[in-house]
């Protein structure tokens, strides 16, 4: 029996965070063949005045999932999302040789795949990839290095880690400044672990507005 996932898309806008954008990215299986490869979450953060394409995050979201659910359905999801990851470098790549450059250095990004209880995950910049398990918040991307090379093309992402969920398992992608103000009210995280659907994840978003 596979496990019964639950998806939402959270979006803040902190005063103090006005020159930047962010933007959530989720795609589901469209069939039985892809099912198997499961669900892609990604969350991205840049820069708005460094920004010359405003389709950008948009973009590179689509060209990991565009490779992702096109490559060969036999392969395994981490397979396939190494083949997406390196599409990804291409179109960073291509972007920056079209003078795009200004993602460079403030593109923070973090890409998820949950396939049945597998998961699999990468990250760029900034961003935290958090599972929060039986009370624990646990940054499971900290140790996640990332490689680039000064030479073309660019490799931004690199890593892959993967590992199993659980069915009480929460994972979130946060930017830093969300992290940091969850992370330090111990009462909201017990809350956030306890949410049970969308509806009383929003009332305990809402009763903590403040943070």
């Amino acid at each position: 029996s596979g496990i019964n996932m639950q998806i939402f898309e959270l979006h803040f806008n902190p005063k103090a965070n006005k020159d930047r954008v962010f933007d959530t990215f989720i795609y589901e299986p469209e069939n039985l063949y892809e099912k198997r490869l499961g669900n892609l979450c990604m969350a991205g953060e840049l820069e708005k005045q460094l920004l010359r394409n405003p389709r950008f995050l948009s973009e590179l979201s689509c060209t990991v999932k565009d490779e992702y659910y096109s490559s060969q359905l036999k392969n395994t999801p981490e397979k396939n999302l190494k083949n997406a990851l390196k599409k990804a470098n291409d179109f960073l790549d291509a972007e920056s040789k079209k003078g795009n450059v200004g993602w460079l250095g403030s593109l923070n990004f973090g890409i998820v795949n949950c396939n049945d209880f597998g998961l699999h995950f990468t990250k760029t910049g900034d961003i935290k990839i958090v599972l929060i398990r039986k009370g624990e918040f646990l940054d499971i991307g900290e140790n996640l290095e990332m490689q680039s090379d000064e030479a073309y093309p660019l490799k931004i992402f690199g890593n892959i880690a993967s590992g199993k969920l659980v069915p009480s398992d929460k994972l979130l992608i946060l930017t830093n400044a969300a992290f940091s103000a969850f992370s330090q009210n111990s009462a909201f995280l017990k809350q956030l672990d306890e949410a049970i659907n969308e509806k009383a994840l929003k009332e305990v978003i809402k009763a903590n507005k403040a943070l």
